[in-house]
């Protein structure tokens, strides 16, 4: 019989195997085939701690032709050794000694955002994560180990990175991404230790990259109604706010003239009213003239605000509601007030009136139930 080392799964020489404390390990006993031809035998494992001996019976593992028994040992905490015995053969005693796994007692994990962030662009990242990170940022890390390693990599996927080491031996560092854009997942580091012992906990670290969101935009218009004519003024209240800062605004106009499936459109920008240049956020009022435009009376012109944040590039801009108006001329604006002014007549008198009529009630109302005063007799 023969032990089989469990990480190199190789036959043991030295009558010596060596795991990471705290690790479970399947260790297999291989029935020699060159001396033995019966598989069926049944073979038991005598353990020996220093202070006490039990017994572990194995299991036939079904591989190997049927050679190979099994058992496995959890979360190994204390050195021990062992024996087979099957049939009638028994092996020498194997030592199992125990070494620290590799692993990273301090990790540093920084995230450098994008430069148009502004001075605030350095994040420092605790614990595992997801972290969410703003695309284009990169990553800082840095991590200090608890033993000399033959290697430390980290992985994403099938992608393997290796870690620099530092002129501390126990030091690694590594800058993300290495090349192209930063991506996002579950990152987790290899650790390998001279003696060729594997880290036996996963260390993990998740990253979820988010684009930089446009502004947000709130617009409304001040004292118009559907209506307005080719040389009206358009007063528009509008506020506008970005995570990192703003850089313009404008007025943004569409319509449709005659059968052209083609719209017109323009952009008109608006001088933004910041008190701090770096300040992401303003509300303020502008007028958009319409008496430059030419616009066509007949047409239904679509407006809304538009606001620009400070990323760098074709950014997409944040925009307000939009607001359709109908151009019309001034006669038709006239009698559409006009038609108003009645309608507003009428529901007057008819709210009028109706208040004539419950105080015409009230009063019948009264005159039927007067109140009687109340007398008392002395």
């Amino acid at each position: 019989m023969q032990f089989i080392d469990p990480k190199t799964e190789e036959v043991v020489t030295s009558n010596t195997i060596v795991v990471a404390r705290g690790d479970d390990v399947k260790q297999i006993v291989r029935v020699d085939t060159e001396r033995s031809k019966v598989t069926d035998v049944a073979i038991t494992l005598e353990i020996d701690d220093g202070n006490n001996r039990s017994k572990v019976k194995l299991r036939n593992s079904g591989r190997k032709n049927d050679f190979d028994h099994v058992t496995v040992f959890r979360n190994i905490s204390a050195e021990f050794r062992m024996r087979a015995v099957g049939g009638d053969e028994i092996t020498e005693w194997v030592q199992v000694k125990l070494v620290e796994a590799p692993t990273i007692d301090n990790l540093e994990l920084t995230a450098n955002l994008p430069a148009y962030v502004g001075s605030n662009n350095v994040m420092n990242l605790e614990g595992s994560g997801p972290h969410t990170i703003l695309k284009g940022s990169t990553i800082s890390l840095k991590a200090k180990v608890n033993k000399s390693l033959q290697s430390a990599t980290l992985k994403l996927g099938e992608k393997r990175i290796p870690l620099k080491k530092t002129s501390d031996d126990r030091v690694y560092e590594l800058n993300l991404p290495e090349s192209g854009e930063l991506q996002g997942g579950k990152y987790e580091f290899e650790l390998v230790d001279v003696d060729g012992q594997m880290s036996n906990r996963p260390i993990t670290f998740t990253l979820k990259i988010s684009e930089d969101k446009p502004p947000t935009v709130r617009a409304s218009l001040q004292g118009i109604s559907g209506l307005v004519i080719p040389r009206a003024y358009l007063p528009i209240s509008f506020s506008a706010s970005d995570q990192f800062g703003l850089t313009k605004a404008a007025f943004y106009y569409s319509y449709k003239a005659g059968d052209s499936s083609v719209p017109v459109e323009k952009t008109i920008e608006i001088p933004l009213e910041k008190e701090n240049p770096e300040d992401s956020t303003v509300r303020q009022k502008a007028i958009l003239d319409l008496r430059p435009e030419n616009i066509p009376v007949g047409v239904t012109l679509r407006v809304h605000v538009l606001a620009w944040d400070n990323q760098p590039g074709e950014a997409e801009p944040g925009k307000s509601r939009e607001f359709l108006l109908r151009v019309v001329s001034e006669d038709e604006l006239r009698a559409d007030l006009l038609r108003r002014e009645v309608e507003q007549r009428n529901a007057f008198e008819q709210a009028y009136n109706n208040q004539l009529e419950l105080q015409a009630e009230l009063r019948a109302m009264a005159a039927a139930n007067p109140l009687k005063a109340d007398t008392k007799a002395e």
